[in-house]
């Protein structure tokens, strides 16, 4: 690092007259995206009220998803899906485990996403729900090809 001579040195060749840290307001002030940001918040705001007004079951949905709560049935149906583990215990791998949850989970979560490299027949990742994401459709599954790409 420079030491406080050399930033001396670099800060007059350079006619920078502003301390550590210290932004000028002409810069501040290009830079300062707050009043943009209020701006395009405001608009999209006014255009979800009126996609609410005119879906409001879509609508509802999507303010539940961005939210993070769970669907209202969802709490029941896990401790349902649990119980029947509990009173039925078996001895199974656990990328079977993990594949019995996904099947039990995935349906009850619309915005469930999960994926794979090209391990997913012996992960068990994929499950009857899966749909494969790709460029012409929306879906739920990622076939990731190589395993860091996922990363």
């Amino acid at each position: 690092p420079l030491g406080e001579a050399e930033v001396a040195l670099t800060r007059e060749k350079l006619g920078w007259k502003y301390g550590p840290f210290e932004i000028p307001a002409d810069i501040y002030a290009q830079w300062d995206a707050k009043a943009a940001g209020q701006a395009k918040e405001a608009a999209w705001n006014d255009k979800f009220a009126a996609y609410a007004k005119a879906f409001p079951q879509e609508a509802a949905e999507f303010t539940r998803r961005m939210k993070g709560d769970m669907p209202s049935d969802f709490d029941a149906k896990a401790n349902e899906f649990i119980a029947k583990l509990q009173a039925n215990p078996a001895k199974i791998a656990s990328r079977k485990a993990s594949q019995n949850a996904i099947e039990a989970f995935g349906p009850l979560l619309p915005e469930f996403l999960g994926g794979s490299a090209d391990l997913a027949p012996s992960n068990l990742t994929i499950w009857s729900g899966s749909k494969a994401i790709n460029e012409d459709t929306a879906g739920n599954y990622i076939h990731y090809g190589v395993r860091e790409f996922g990363m």
